[in-house]
């Protein structure tokens, strides 16, 4: 195997970015600042189709430059949805079966470079990359199994949070790709420890990318933001200790005397380099969202409305100087992501039936200097 070679405005940046070392790693507590910054929410887009058998629980929703949006659900397996950017959905991607173009499960979906698609099936164990016009353009094997996130990088490689069950690589969450489907590096355990494959926090991660070209990893059961270079170094953690987040090891069942677990659910950092997170916690009154459902293997609880059941903290943290910004509680259950101020929630009803529900998410920070002060706005906006 060829080693892995990082591009060279990679390197240069990683060796150029300000207050980070790799030479030395540095470990920071979050503390409270700003004080006056504020966070604004509301609805940009509502997704859906009159067919409500099109929608189901969400598996991702991504974006792309032109405003499309792609989404993968439990209701299709074998499909994509594709939806413009005001929410009316256009068409379908795909059908099941195993030649190109078809899907075993489409588990996953998320925009590359160029506005390429990248399709995770992970029954056939494989990904498919689509054209900007949705045609197929190849595909590749997956070696391992997909966990739960993926960063593409210019190169046509990826940073994938795969579970791969060789001696060498067992204990590491995080690899890079390459387009073949190789393995150039894995990485992003921070101390040796034994790894469960049934234990979904010793291996689920997620991720993004920073303007410099490094990435953070975050495990779902520890409020803990780690950042990692392209040659597979540590350069910094991000802690935090607050009462509203319990670590947890072993996903438990739900039941009415025991609240949902937290999560980490997503994070990103946005093109002015500051960090946010989305966090799971129970909604205040998560019991009465609880559904008794009975199988054949026995009586289980189960969410009747997710959004009943958790609330979503969001945190905007400047890296730099260790500061959360602003931390404000919203009434829904904020999936992920879609791009630097878009995060998505599922919505499960009768009338109008199944839908996706597009935030924008608004931080408001004040500026010093003037007589009076004046607010800016993250993420900026485009100029037009």
């Amino acid at each position: 195997m060829a080693p892995y070679q990082v591009p060279l405005v990679l390197a240069v940046l990683m060796v150029a970015t300000p207050g980070l070392s790799l030479a030395q790693d540095q470990t920071a507590v979050l503390r409270e600042g700003c004080g006056t910054c504020t966070l604004e929410w509301h609805r940009v887009a509502v997704l859906g189709d009159e067919r409500q058998a099109l929608l189901g629980a969400p598996g991702a929703l991504t974006r792309d430059s032109h405003g499309r949006y792609f989404a993968v659900s439990e209701a299709l397996l074998q499909q994509v949805l594709v939806f413009d950017s005001t929410g009316r959905f256009l068409r379908t991607i795909g059908r099941k079966g195993r030649g190109p173009g078809e899907y075993g499960k489409a588990a996953y979906v998320v925009v590359g470079p160029g506005d390429t698609l990248l399709v995770v099936d992970n029954f056939l164990q494989r990904i498919t990359r689509l054209t900007p016009d949705l045609d197929v353009a190849g595909i590749v094997p997956l070696p391992g199994s997909f966990n739960w996130d993926i960063i593409p990088l210019q190169d046509g490689a990826g940073i994938m949070n795969l579970y791969v069950g060789t001696p060498e690589r067992v204990g590491l969450p995080l690899h890079v790709v390459d387009p073949s489907g190789a393995i150039r590096l894995s990485f992003g355990a921070e101390a040796p420890e034994p790894v469960r494959r049934d234990l979904i926090s010793t291996t689920w991660r997620k991720l993004a990318l920073s303007p410099d070209g490094n990435i953070w990893s975050a495990r779902i059961n520890q409020y803990r933001l780690t950042l990692w270079d392209l040659y597979g170094h540590r350069l910094r953690a991000l802690t935090r200790d607050v009462e509203w987040f319990k670590s947890w090891i072993t996903l438990e069942n739900f039941a009415p005397n025991r609240p949902p677990h937290t999560w980490i659910r997503a994070i990103h950092q946005d093109a002015a380099g500051l960090l946010w997170v989305l966090a799971s916690v129970p909604d205040t009154n998560w019991n009465a969202a609880l559904d008794v459902q009975t199988t054949p293997e026995g009586r289980f609880y189960v969410p009747s409305d997710h959004n009943k059941f958790f609330d979503t903290i969001v945190e905007v943290i400047e890296p730099g100087s260790g500061l959360v910004l602003v931390s404000q509680r919203l009434p829904m259950f904020l999936q992920e992501f879609v791009s630097d101020d878009l995060a998505y929630s599922y919505r499960e009803s009768s009338v109008p039936g199944p839908r996706f529900d597009v935030w924008q998410l608004t931080l408001y920070r004040p500026k010093t200097g003037g007589a009076r002060p004046t607010w800016r706005r993250f993420p900026p906006r485009p100029r037009r």
